[in-house]
């Protein structure tokens, strides 16, 4: 007769029980979230740029941390590259597996071809068609959706701030029309086939299918995102749809969010017991003295941070020398050419006296140093330009000690280590020395002899009486 160890059977009980009980709170409880700003494009004019993404997900960051979310690389993602953005979205698929709940959140330039949809990196290239999106971009569908489900993850929010004007539209429609394809001008579009990827997925859009959404022009964050952050203390222990349509209540009455799912259960960003312990930023611009913003220190946000899963200096990735970017950076103001001439880049600089020579010398190491941060992406030549001016910018807002002047202040380039040049005198070209060819002189000042050494020389009246003689004849 076949017999069972008591022992043994207690034992092996105890541990399935045990192993079962770790992974299920390993994961039944996490929470996780990727949050990603992108408001300086380095192909973009300066019309184009986006002035509150980085506070939209530096604000946001923190609210989800304080709701108990564990925030991929510590902190907010803000200006990521193509390469930092996918890096950041298989670190989010691989820390969401099998989480309760995923929040992604993204606030930054868009693109809808057909029916996908693209989220825009800081360094996208100007654009000819789709095959150049494609490479260069971020496809919604397959970074995040897709990778979330294969995760398992039981509730999938995706809330886009990125409704705006598309800025690659004309260069697009141009290339999608020789093929057949439409390119929605109103940037993100409605994902209608949520389905397809299973249930669990809740979406949020700033605004409604075919419409715009504003960016925060000059406010520190977009109505989209100051609604949903004003309406988090209160409601994000409410039904997510009912948080939404608290949010849909704060925001302008010209501008409509929009939201759809596959959800079936009732879900709150919030878990039971958990409310969030900051404020909501404010919707208006901070005050300013001599146009540095004032940032009182009951304004800024508490955060309970644990030392043993949080890094004490978030940074960006694939970024190391690039530290946290400065808050409440004040709007950066260009010519109408979009970027400084050579003369008024080095204005506020110590070499603001220096040979246009040695300013341009300057410059090609300054944009070395650029490139080698990854903020500049054309050749060093010592030329301002466009992309020279928004990699600077992008470098001051990198960095907290720099305030955003577009100018390569004393500051800026005691970061680059490009202080202590010495002044160097340029001399004029040399005259040339070579003597003067004595110039032949013309006919009509040369005055013919009338003959013989000692005869008088002939006058020009005279010249031309016999000339005209001559031909009579």
């Amino acid at each position: 007769m076949f017999q069972i160890n008591p022992v043994s059977a207690k034992r092996c009980f105890l541990s399935s029980t045990l192993s079962l009980l770790l992974v299920m709170n390993a994961s039944a409880a996490s929470r996780v979230a990727l949050v990603v700003g992108v408001g300086t494009y380095q192909e973009l004019s300066s019309d184009r740029q986006l002035t509150s993404p980085a506070n939209d997900a530096r604000d946001v960051g923190a609210a989800l941390q304080a709701l108990g979310y564990s925030l991929v690389t510590g902190a907010a993602v803000l200006e990521p590259n193509r390469e930092s953005f996918m890096s950041a979205a298989r670190a989010f698929a691989t820390e969401a597996r099998g989480a309760d709940a995923a929040v992604f959140y993204y606030s930054g330039h868009g693109a809808q071809i057909g029916d996908d949809n693209y989220l825009l990196p800081s360094d996208t290239p100007k654009l000819s068609g789709i095959t150049g999106l494609s490479d260069k971009a971020i496809l919604l569908r397959s970074s995040v959706m897709v990778a979330l489900e294969e995760a398992r993850v039981k509730t999938k929010v995706i809330i886009l701030d990125c409704c705006r004007d598309n800025p690659f539209s004309a260069q697009l429609q141009v290339a999608m029309s020789s093929v057949g394809k439409s390119i929605k001008t109103k940037s993100l579009g409605e994902v209608t086939d949520i389905t397809g990827y299973g249930p669990g997925f809740y979406l949020a859009f700033a605004t409604s299918p075919g419409s715009t959404a504003a960016d925060g022009n000059g406010e520190r964050n977009s109505p989209f995102t100051a609604a949903m952050l004003k309406a988090l203390p209160q409601s994000a222990g409410k039904d997510i749809d009912f948080f939404f349509r608290d949010v849909k209540a704060l925001l302008p009455r010209d501008q409509v969010s929009w939201t759809n799912h596959s959800i079936s259960e009732s879900f709150a960003l919030a878990a039971a017991g958990q409310s969030p312990v900051m404020p909501a930023p404010a919707m208006t611009t901070p005050p300013a003295v001599d146009g540095v913003p004032i940032v009182r220190l009951q304004e800024m946000p508490v955060v309970p941070v644990r030392l043993a899963e949080q890094p004490v200096t978030p940074v960006r990735l694939a970024e190391p020398s690039v530290t946290t970017a400065r808050l409440d950076q004040p709007p950066v103001t260009l010519p109408s050419s979009g970027f400084f001439a050579l003369e008024e880049l080095f204005s506020d600089s110590p070499y603001a006296s220096y040979d246009l020579r040695q300013l341009k010398e300057i410059l090609n190491s300054a944009q070395t140093r650029l490139k080698e941060n990854g903020f500049y992406s054309g050749e060093p030549d010592g030329v301002p330009g466009r992309l020279t001016q928004q990699a600077i910018i992008a470098w001051q807002k990198s960095h907290s000690t720099s305030i955003a002047s577009g100018r390569l202040d004393a500051g800026t380039l005691g970061q680059m280590n490009l202080l202590g040049v010495a002044k160097r005198s340029f001399d004029s070209p040399p005259v040339s020395q070579t003597p003067r060819a004595t110039p032949a002189r013309s006919p009509s000042a040369t005055r013919p002899s009338s003959g013989g050494s000692g005869s008088r020389e002939m006058s020009v009246e005279e010249f031309e009486r016999r000339a005209r003689a001559l031909q009579r004849r």
